[in-house]
């Protein structure tokens, strides 16, 4: 007698499925030759762990969910088509249908009330050259604040910097129980440091920026499950073997050291602090920026800072418009300064910073930068934004 296998069938909302996928989402990569960089990997152990997995060659990423499941299964799905079948489903609980044996045209079925959609099954067995999930064994570990990572992210999102022949991403350097994020393109540096964030915990290593945009995301998704959940955001970070890895509850991200090298940056901060700053309201001064930022059509819009006798002057040739210019006052004595930026870095720098004031040095040279940081210092909180001076004709 003949018995028809009977197909495996895993009823989940249709909101934490599409919690699981798009937080995967992140690591896929449409335009790898690879096939498996452009699927996501699916798997369910009884009796009630449920798994979404994806990578590229740099990171990987997991989501963790919890659902009544009767039997093992696992299956590599099409990305795109998983994640559109699911948006399409109406709101509640949506069936997954497996077929109990492999082959060539087997196909998952995502169903609800409506019309069922059939997903083709690329495979069933993933191999894991790059290890999704898995524990960095043997390394230096720490607890970590969501919050205060959301904020090392922010402040230095703006600088950033991709290529076309690859990602350059940020640096993260843990020492002495600090935690610094550094990022930077051929214009400007942003630098946050936290301080007594971390458990003894040391590591110095670039992060590809695909990485940094991917941990962000993860971070919102973990912060709104924590608030939902009545919990601290308190998430895991370990390090070994040129990987590093975040656990933040049900989501965890691991990546792979990024080429580039940990970018220098202390020989533009030696010896400001022997130079007395241009303080600067931070409200005036961001309003000053974005007027004239907003009066330009160019994304690349440059300004003249000139300080003398105790007033900024923002001077902007702008196209179609003319010379613009805006006073600021300077709030205490400083020396006479003077140089040319983009305004919209200027704005990055300005508005990435929590404060009533914001100090200025410059350099006597003329090809040295503009530093900028929050006025006062903090005991656990240390920002620098530094803007690469433009060589005009002038100069």
């Amino acid at each position: 007698m003949y018995f028809e296998p009977t197909p495996n069938i895993i009823t989940i909302q249709k909101a934490d499925l599409l919690r699981l996928v798009e937080g995967c989402k992140h690591a896929v990569d449409k335009k790898s030759r690879d096939w498996t960089h452009k699927e996501m990997y699916i798997w369910a152990e009884p009796p009630k762990a449920i798994a979404v997995n994806s990578k590229d060659r740099d990171i990987a990423i997991q989501c963790n969910g919890t659902v009544k499941v009767e039997e093992s299964w696992d299956a590599v799905l099409p990305c795109d088509e998983l994640h559109k079948a699911i948006k399409a489903m109406p709101s509640g609980p949506i069936h997954l249908t497996i077929p109990p044996i492999t082959g060539n045209n087997m196909s998952v079925v995502v169903s609800s009330d409506s019309s069922p959609t059939k997903i083709p099954i690329v495979c069933q067995h993933w191999e894991n050259e790059f290890p999704i999930g898995d524990p960095v064994v043997g390394g230096e570990s720490s607890i970590i604040n969501t919050e205060l990572l959301i904020k090392l992210l922010d402040s230095t999102y703006s600088a950033v910097c991709r290529r076309d022949d690859g990602n350059v991403g940020c640096g993260f350097r843990a020492q002495d129980g600090n935690l610094l994020v550094i990022t930077h393109d051929k214009h400007r540096i942003a630098i946050a440091e936290a301080k007594d964030c971390l458990q003894p915990f040391t590591t110095t290593m670039m992060l590809p920026a695909k990485a940094f945009h991917a941990l962000r995301k993860l971070c919102d998704c973990f912060m709104a499950a924590s608030k939902k959940a009545r919990k601290a955001p308190i998430g895991d970070v370990y390090h070994a073997n040129g990987r590093i890895n975040f656990l933040l509850g049900d989501f965890e991200i691991t990546v792979k050291q990024s080429q580039y090298r940990f970018p220098t940056f202390e020989n533009y901060l030696d010896g400001i602090d022997d130079l007395p700053p241009a303080t600067l309201r931070h409200g005036s001064l961001l309003t000053a920026l974005k007027e004239i930022a907003a009066s330009s059509k160019a994304k690349d819009q440059n300004a003249l800072l000139k300080i003398e006798n105790g007033i900024l002057t923002l001077t902007a040739d702008v196209p179609g418009v003319g010379e613009i210019k805006k006073t600021i006052k300077v709030e205490f004595d400083c020396p006479k300064m003077e140089v040319t930026l983009n305004v919209s870095y200027i704005i990055d720098g300005v508005a990435a910073m929590d404060c009533d004031l914001v100090n200025w040095w410059k350099k006597p040279e003329r090809t040295d930068p503009l530093v900028m940081k929050p006025w006062g210092e903090s005991e656990d909180w240390d920002y620098s934004y530094i803007v690469m001076p433009i060589r005009t004709w002038k100069s």
